[in-house]
């Protein structure tokens, strides 16, 4: 459910930012981003994290990334598919930041539940993916939770899918489904009919937000 959005996101930063953007797909073996940013089918993670600490450049990092799609993406190459665990997705998201430093990490179902504890620990703002009808999040506030102290910061967003822009509280973006980006023949389109684009305002408000 998170490809989508991520891949969307991923695209939208690339058109706004003013720091080189990346993307970072934790799923080794399924690597659902290197379709839909239509990416080529290199990128090597473990060898970006195995590079010698003295040896990490510039020169060293971007051969560690496909660089053919409408986003740089940054996953196991697809001759050499596996499952990442969550010491490579560390190094590699620090490694990567010297070259790209705004980055989308990809953390669906399908990783390791320490894989994606760990790319929420490297996050400084975390998108949660949910459908319109998950409208209770008092579990993301209570003590102890993972995202508790980051939710209470302002920096957990939740996207629902399906739901109009203004949907729930001030944490939640409504998606409607038309968001999804057009992958066809002719490239990556993103949406932009009026509810896409107040949607994307919305989300881009958190994500930018000053922080005290």
């Amino acid at each position: 459910m998170t490809n989508h959005p991520a891949a969307l996101l991923s695209h939208l930063l690339e058109v706004i930012s003013m720091a080189p953007v990346a993307a970072v797909d934790a799923d080794g073996i399924n690597q659902p981003l290197r379709g839909l940013l239509r990416a080529g089918g290199g990128g090597d993670m473990v060898g970006l994290a195995s590079i010698p600490a003295g040896h990490v450049s510039r020169r060293s990092i971007e051969p560690m990334v496909d660089t053919c799609g409408a986003v740089p993406l940054l996953s196991c190459w697809t001759e050499g598919r596996g499952i990442i665990p969550p010491e490579i997705l560390d190094v590699a998201v620090r490694r990567l930041q010297h070259r790209w430093p705004t980055m989308v990490l990809n953390l669906p179902h399908t990783c390791l539940p320490e894989t994606i504890a760990m790319g929420i620990s490297l996050a400084t703002h975390v998108v949660l993916v949910t459908d319109a009808h998950h409208a209770n999040l008092s579990w993301l506030y209570q003590r102890g939770h993972q995202l508790s102290a980051a939710a209470h910061e302002g920096r957990v967003t939740v996207l629902a899918v399906g739901a109009a822009v203004e949907h729930g509280g001030p944490e939640t973006v409504g998606m409607p489904s038309s968001l999804h980006p057009d992958v066809g023949d002719y490239g990556f389109r993103l949406p932009t009919d009026a509810p896409a684009l107040a949607a994307y305002y919305r989300l881009l408000e958190r994500i930018y937000a000053p922080r005290s």
